[in-house]
């Protein structure tokens, strides 16, 4: 539209611009003059299309006369204005050097995660989860660790079990949840079953996901029937911590593909892998309210905190005396 509008700006006419509505003809509508004319240009350019298809001759963006600046990406030429492909060449060398210094998460291996279905399962959950998740994720979230470090408090004990250090990793491992685990590790495995896993793939998720918990060495799968001995391997060249975090390996989705190819199914691996991530997801969000849950009730934590602080303050001014007062 660029060049359209400078050429447009230079003539020595007025030009109006009119919408005309697409696909009118195949939605049964009566055309006008302006439809007409629109169905002509459209059959115009598909047979254009369909010619070069046909006679394999490339079509890239080519510059037009009346543009006013271009925006080329590896010399080639982009027919629109790319953010996420412009960000990703200006800050993505600056961003993984950035969370190189995560100690949950390595760039290393960053090319083998499956994206993608991480981005779709994000997109799933409501936009007050989105924004749990992203802070969760990276560690920012108010965790007793973080705000100790901001200041906000003067420790950083875990209000569930007391560990010092609390940070987004211990809320999901915390051994004051043992029974919330289990729970979540049951309502795991359904989903596994519900979403046609092979089922030495749910036995050897399951199987890593309490090694994680418990901070044992992965568990190696004794079979490779559908690659599920492949697919460990791979994540533990990742981290089962990334895995829980929804970054997972492609190699479960090759795996998991396998076996729905034995079984003559026409289900995606991709479908399957996002929604179990967005299980994961939600099953964070499960331990994190869980978690505000004990700190913020009536004689919680906090609650006690707040309690003790106050009886401090009440014994320096009975200390003091009425002198003060004066």
């Amino acid at each position: 539209l660029q060049p359209i509008r400078r050429l447009c700006a230079t003539l020595p006419i007025q030009v109006h611009w009119r919408w005309v509505e697409g696909h009118q003809a195949e939605k049964g509508r009566q055309l006008d003059w302006w439809g007409r004319q629109n169905q002509i240009v459209d059959a115009l350019a598909k047979t254009y299309w369909n010619s070069c298809q046909q006679k394999r001759i490339a079509t890239p963006p080519r510059p037009l006369l009346h543009e006013e600046y271009r925006v080329y990406y590896q010399d080639t030429k982009l027919s629109r204005f790319h953010h996420r492909m412009i960000y990703a060449q200006l800050y993505g060398c600056r961003t993984l050097k950035y969370w190189q210094q995560k100690t949950n998460f390595s760039t290393a291996n960053i090319e083998v995660i499956m994206w993608p279905e991480a981005h779709q399962a994000l997109r799933r959950l409501p936009f007050g989860l989105q924004r749990f998740w992203l802070k969760f994720s990276t560690g920012f979230l108010g965790t007793a660790q973080k705000l100790f470090v901001r200041g906000f408090q003067h420790h950083n004990t875990c209000p569930r079990c007391g560990f010092a250090g609390e940070d987004n990793v211990h809320v999901l491992r915390c051994p004051a949840t043992s029974g919330r685990w289990q729970k979540a590790t049951v309502s795991f495995r359904t989903e596994l079953q519900r979403l046609h896993t092979a089922p030495e793939l749910t036995n050897a998720i399951i199987a890593n996901l309490e090694s994680w918990r418990t901070s044992s060495p992965p568990f190696i799968p004794p079979t490779n029937l559908w690659g599920e001995r492949d697919a460990v391997l791979a994540q533990n060249l990742v981290g089962w911590t990334n895995f829980v975090f929804g970054r997972w390996h492609r190699q479960w989705a090759r795996a998991q593909q396998h076996f729905l190819a034995a079984q003559n199914s026409k289900l995606s691996p991709r479908h399957w892998t996002s929604a179990l991530i967005h299980k994961l997801y939600l099953t964070a969000w499960d331990f994190w309210d869980h978690r505000n849950r004990v700190l913020h009730a009536p004689g919680g934590p906090r609650a006690n905190d707040e309690i003790h602080q106050l009886d401090a303050r009440i014994r320096e001014e009975l200390l003091a005396g009425l002198e003060i007062l004066h």
